[in-house]
Formats: C-alpha cells, sequence, structure tokens
C-alpha cells in the first residue's frame, strides 16, 4: 500500500502562521490502483498540536481578510444547491472551517441549511 506524496502536506490555519498537517488518506496499492474511498471522498486527517481532526474530502486553506479558512472539497453526493438538482460527477463544492485560538478546535456552521439558496429577488 503506498501514500503518494502530495497527500501528507501543512497548511496555514491561524492569522500568527499556525499551521496544521494534512494526511489525505488517498491510497494505492501496486498494480490494483487506489483505494475506493466513496462519494463523499476520503479521510483527511488534519492534526493540529498533537490532536488529530477528521473530514471527508482534502482539505486546503485560503486567507480570508486577516483570516484563513480551511476548505474542504466534498464529493457531489455529499452537497446540494439553490435549485434543488442534483450536482453531476465533478461539480464544486466545498464545506468550511475556521481554526478557534481561544477553543483550540475548528469552527464550522451547524447547519443543514443552504449557505445561498435562490432567491425570488430579480435584479
Amino acid at each position: 500500500m503506498k501514500l503518494d506524496d502530495d497527500n501528507i502536506y501543512e497548511i496555514t490555519i491561524g492569522s500568527d502562521g499556525k499551521t496544521a498537517t494534512v494526511i489525505h488518506a488517498e491510497f494505492s496499492c501496486t498494480g490494483i490502483g487506489y483505494y475506493w474511498c466513496g462519494n463523499s471522498s476520503c479521510a483527511s486527517y488534519v492534526i493540529v498540536d498533537g490532536v488529530s481532526f477528521t473530514a471527508r474530502g482534502k482539505p486546503v486553506s485560503v486567507k480570508v481578510g486577516d483570516d484563513y479558512v480551511v476548505l474542504i472539497h466534498r464529493g457531489n453526493l455529499a452537497c446540494h444547491n439553490g435549485s434543488e438538482r442534483s450536482l453531476m460527477v465533478g461539480s464544486p463544492c466545498y464545506t468550511a472551517a475556521a481554526w478557534d485560538d481561544e477553543l483550540n478546535t475548528f469552527n464550522s456552521p451547524y447547519s443543514s441549511e443552504l449557505v445561498l439558496g435562490v432567491s425570488e429577488f430579480e435584479p
């Protein structure tokens, strides 16, 4: 069994430069190919100060103002949209989390509601 080098990496999670180590568990087997991870992608482990946080999908971080947000790409069956149509394979969809220095954990939305739904307003 093998884990590609680009599946172990660092991401920035804090405005002070704090980082986390990511292990994206997308293993491959010689002569067989990649392990089947399912529609919601492979598991990832985000390790911060010796504590492991788990997600499905491959996390990246982006700077938003002075803060960093961790975005996790999700498989199309793990998402929904404002038009209530089925997502096609490969449709872009992400969940987001932000590091909380005071609580030493990630904060993320606690709702299954759409972040942006279709509005009746027509500009």
